[in-house]
This record gives structure tokens, C-alpha cells and sequence, in this order.
């Protein structure tokens, strides 16, 4: 699993990495970044749904079950935050309801399309 590297990114994020630190960044703000920015908040988002932010849950829940999908699906298929954010921007094109909102909202319905829900594939 490549978690141990996007936890290294997201430490960088939240240290001060640039604007992408700073802020909750919507589809305009976040794809003007430098491409190295956004894979750096992509990063840090993804780190932040799947440990910092998750609710403490027992074993066999349906949240842990769907961190876990996800969590298997991006290391299964390669997925390091470089292809994540090029994923959410071509899944972007075309939808600008999910680019008027947060980036970790767009990021996880992408992550969702790619991966489905658990038990889907």
C-alpha cells in the first residue's frame, strides 16, 4: 500500500508547502496551483479521509470497509498522488457542480468512480 508515501506528502502540506497548505481550495484554486501543489494537497486530503480525519470505527463497519477498499484500490492500481490529481482534473472536465465545491469532495467522488464501493468490483 502506498499510504507511507502520501502520509509523507500530507506532513509536507501540513507544514507549510506552499498555498495548498494554507486553505480549503475549490476546483479554480487548486488547478491553477503547479502541478507538484496539487499532487502535494491531493496527498494531504486523501491522508486526512483515510487516518486523520476517520472516526474511530470497529472492525467490520461499513466506513472502515470503504477506507479499506479505497485504500486497496489506489495501491492495487498504482494510483501515488502525481496520477490522483491527474485523474480528479480529467474527471472534472464537464462537471461543474463537483468543481464549485471542495477539492476533497471531488477527489473522493473520482476515487469512488475509479474504485467503486466496496463489494461493487
Amino acid at each position: 500500500m502506498k499510504l507511507p508515501t502520501l502520509t509523507f506528502a500530507a506532513l509536507a502540506v501540513i507544514a507549510g508547502a506552499g498555498t495548498a497548505a494554507a486553505q480549503a481550495l475549490a476546483y479554480a484554486g487548486w488547478v491553477a496551483l503547479p502541478a507538484h501543489e496539487r499532487a502535494l494537497y491531493i496527498a494531504g486530503a486523501f491522508d486526512q479521509f483515510v487516518t486523520i480525519y476517520a472516526p474511530p470505527a470497529p472492525e467490520g463497519s461499513a466506513y472502515q470497509d470503504f477506507v479499506l477498499h479505497l485504500g486497496a484500490c489506489v495501491a492495487g492500481r498504482g494510483l501515488d498522488a502525481v496520477a490522483m490529481q491527474a485523474g480528479v482534473i480529467a474527471f472534472a472536465v464537464g462537471r461543474p457542480d463537483l468543481q464549485a465545491g471542495p477539492i476533497p469532495i471531488l477527489l473522493m467522488e473520482y476515487l469512488i468512480a475509479e474504485c467503486g464501493l466496496p463489494g461493487s468490483n
